[in-house]
């Protein structure tokens, strides 16, 4: 009775990035077709934000509950891309870090090409927010690899 209270509560919230908070954190309680039904209302209304901040925070929430939802996830990855190249890597990271084999994998040389690091900050933001795919996906050679580059990076780019 309660869930059901409180997901009327959140899909009748008129701010976008609100709703898909809400939404985020209701989803947590639901198991199949209906939570993938609202997790799709949540990042439907994440990414039609209409700032990228507002967009950018409600992916990170959204990404964070996409554990177990292969189909979701590789949708959500473009989207979470696209936030990373405008400096805000948290949905990014919240997404690696539901990252699965089922979930593909996904061509972090063509990121790390593609991603506009203009700044050490930038491209220390993306390193953070790929470790937890890295990590799943070398183990801690591939995450000592990752340690190393960070730490050459801190000493050559001012």
């Amino acid at each position: 009775m309660l869930l059901c209270q409180a997901l009327v509560a959140a899909t009748a919230i008129d701010d976008k990035r609100s709703r898909a908070d809400a939404l985020a954190a209701v989803v947590r309680q639901l198991e199949g077709e209906a939570r993938r039904r609202f997790l799709r209302q949540a990042l439907r209304d994440a990414t039609s934000h209409d700032s990228d901040w507002g967009c950018a925070h409600a992916l990170a929430a959204v990404a964070g509950q996409l554990a177990g939802e292969p189909a979701l996830w590789k949708e959500t990855l473009p989207k979470a891309e696209r936030m990373a190249e405008k400096g805000y890597f948290e949905a990014l990271s919240n997404l690696a870090a539901t990252w699965q084999p089922a979930c593909g994998y996904p061509d972090l040389g063509r990121m790390l090409n593609e991603m506009p690091i203009s700044s050490r900050s930038d491209w220390l933001g993306f390193a953070r927010a790929l470790a937890p795919v890295i990590a799943k996906l070398g183990g801690k050679t591939a995450l000592g690899g990752t340690a190393t580059a960070i730490q050459d990076t801190v000493d050559w780019w001012p």
